[in-house]
């Protein structure tokens, strides 16, 4: 949980990252295996996943420059220089 408090600067459960890899798991798109033969797990994407994050970041992208060009567009309605 330190790696994502730092990496991210967000405090997360440990409960609420568990479950989320959880279900990135039931939803094949990581999967996990033990590490060094302890208690400590290793996720990875899959292939599914791989292709999900592509078109996750793409859509992102997509919705950026529309959200981008609305408020380009309606910058200059009623607005007052102070």
């Amino acid at each position: 949980m330190s790696l994502i408090n730092k990496k991210f600067n967000l405090m997360v459960s440990p409960g609420t990252v568990y479950m989320a890899l959880y279900s990135l798991e039931r939803e094949g798109l990581i999967k996990s295996k033990n590490h060094n033969n302890s208690r400590k797990r290793a996720y990875i994407l899959t292939c599914r996943g791989e292709e999900f994050m592509e078109s996750f970041l793409s859509l992102r992208e997509s919705v950026k420059l529309v959200v981008s060009k609305i408020f380009d567009e309606g910058r200059h309605i009623n607005c007052k220089r102070v």
